[in-house]
């Protein structure tokens, strides 16, 4: 085996590890969604509810009718889900899993390749990997890239 069979099989499987890495951690945030999400959603529909209803005293808690406890409730999480730049990150991860799982199919299909010619992939694709991790905006957590190691 060459070596440059060897570096295409060795970036093709740290690529799809990195996209496997990525991929896991946004399965793992669908508990911040759910919170910062679909809960203010729900909680801004019941508000809509309980402000359509009749005025009753038997609905006060802490002596705040309880659209307005909803609506600032599912405001504060809302608040909380921008300023963490919540989106942004799982955005940034899905494309960074989409660019690496990009990067292992371009090496898998190199590492096929006749020999001849086989410089130009080898210093595209470093260049690729170079440009990838220097305009990352998000980062996995070591204990996801156990297998990128």
């Amino acid at each position: 085996m060459s070596d440059s069979n060897a570096w295409f099989q060795e970036t093709t499987s740290r690529a799809r590890a990195v996209s496997a890495a990525f991929k896991t951690t946004l399965d793992r945030l669908w508990w911040v969604n759910l919170m910062f999400v679909v809960v203010p959603a729900v909680l801004t529909t019941a508000a809509a509810i309980f402000a359509a209803l009749p005025r009753d005293q038997s609905f006060v808690l802490f002596n705040l009718p309880p659209a307005s406890i909803f609506a600032g409730t599912a405001a504060i999480l809302t608040t909380v889900h921008k300023a963490l730049k919540c989106d942004d990150y799982q955005a940034e991860c899905l494309r960074l899993s989409q660019a690496y799982q990009s990067i292992a199919i371009d090496a898998d299909s190199a590492a096929s390749a006749p020999d001849a010619g086989r410089d130009s992939p080898h210093a595209r694709l470093t260049r690729e990997l170079v440009d990838l991790t220097k305009n990352a905006k998000a980062q996995v957590g070591t204990n996801f890239m156990s297998g990128a190691a």
